[in-house]
């Protein structure tokens, strides 16, 4: 938790680097070490019309801490630990079907996974991109400094940020750089792409909207504190949350402020969005919900412990990893809390697929709640 915040107020400099590409091969691979399911799932097919009803579905033991959201793909579940290995599992029953180690510190990256390439950053400044149907072989692109964010592959291409204050745009056919572009400060949010724009936030407070084609910054809009997290699209608004403590909702087009809404604490997880509500939660705890068009209060509620994770939603329920060790599921439309799980450490970012919520904790377990 205190590496969490911490982030937010750190002040660095950054080496700018130049990338270039390498071969390189997966290793260690490992047989399971724990899994643990209830003998009533055993077996049972996940519903994918059902809603998770906050019951264990199953939970495994990893070698490391987990500090991510894992990835859902054709049935499968992908976890990165913090040492550098991935694990694949049966999403259906928790069964481990492989792990390998890409012999390096990971990042807070999480994995990415397209057109059956799964992408994932790391410390020393690669960007990983493992083929995972033939045979795990990988390759990487090198920048000069950590790579913290996750990165955004759309078809041919993936986008990811460093903290040497740049923006990246890679060809995944060929490991080649399209465009880059540098910041005012080092990135660690994550980039949002929608059609042909790109949006991220950078520590220089500003808020960047590109051509997602090329080198083109079409606009920036300024906070008052660096931006940590990821901001989301959604009806020609973009809506981000800024360390100077409030939330902001920005005209996709023009850059210009539409509205912005008061936090009481620090924003350093990214907001979700549902049926024009829009949500985002803080480092006292609080989950706020308002409205899109115009940023009032809809519900807020407060949890016991600092929110750095970012939330999900499906179907109508609002999931949030809180540093009480909770996920709290919230009915969206009240704030109403349909269940809570307790993990015995800080839970992370969720994710939701064919009814079952999947995420990792402190404790070193990936869960699944059905």
């Amino acid at each position: 938790m205190i590496k969490l915040a911490s982030k937010i107020f750190l002040i660095a400099l950054c080496i700018v680097g130049i990338g270039f590409s390498a071969d390189a091969k997966p290793k260690n691979k490992s047989k399971a070490k724990e899994i643990i399911l209830p003998a009533q799932y055993r077996y049972k097919s996940i519903n994918s019309n059902g809603m998770p009803a906050g019951k264990l579905f199953w939970k495994y033991k990893l070698e490391e801490t987990i500090t991510s959201a894992p990835a859902f793909s054709e049935e499968k579940l992908y976890v990165a630990d913090k040492s550098g290995r991935i694990y694949c599992f049966n999403a259906k029953n928790g069964e481990l079907l492989w792990t390998d180690s890409i012999g390096e510190k990971l990042s807070d990256s999480s994995p990415d996974i397209s057109q059956k390439i799964l992408y994932i950053g790391t410390e020393s400044g690669k960007l990983w991109q493992l083929n995972l149907q033939n045979d795990k072989k990988s390759h990487y692109y090198q920048v000069k400094e950590a790579i913290k964010s996750s990165p955004e592959s759309i078809k041919n291409k993936v986008y990811f940020t460093s903290t040497d204050k740049k923006i990246y745009a890679l060809n995944t056919q060929n490991n080649t750089l399209i465009w880059s572009y540098k910041t005012g400060n080092i990135i660690e949010a994550s980039p949002t792409i929608y059609q042909d724009y790109a949006y991220v936030g950078s520590y220089d407070g500003k808020l960047y909207a590109f051509n997602a084609y090329e080198e083109k910054c079409l606009w920036t809009f300024q906070t008052e504190a660096p931006i940590v997290a990821k901001a989301i699209y959604s009806d020609g608004k973009v809506f981000i949350g800024s360390t100077d403590k409030y939330i902001y909702a920005i005209d996709a087009e023009k850059g210009t402020m539409k509205w912005k809404k008061k936090l009481l604490g620090v924003a350093a997880s990214s907001p979700a969005y549902y049926n024009n509500m829009v949500f985002i939660a803080d480092s006292r705890g609080i989950v706020y919900a308002v409205n899109a068009d115009n940023g009032s209060a809809v519900w807020q509620y407060k949890t016991d412990g600092s929110i750095f994770q970012s939330p999900a939603i499906a179907n109508g329920v609002l999931y949030v990893p809180s540093g009480d060790g909770y996920l709290y599921a919230f009915n969206v439309r009240n704030g109403s809390i349909n269940w809570k799980y307790k993990t015995n450490d800080v839970p992370f970012s969720p994710i939701v697929n064919n009814g079952v919520v999947y995420f990792g904790s402190g404790d070193g377990y990936i869960y699944a709640l059905k």
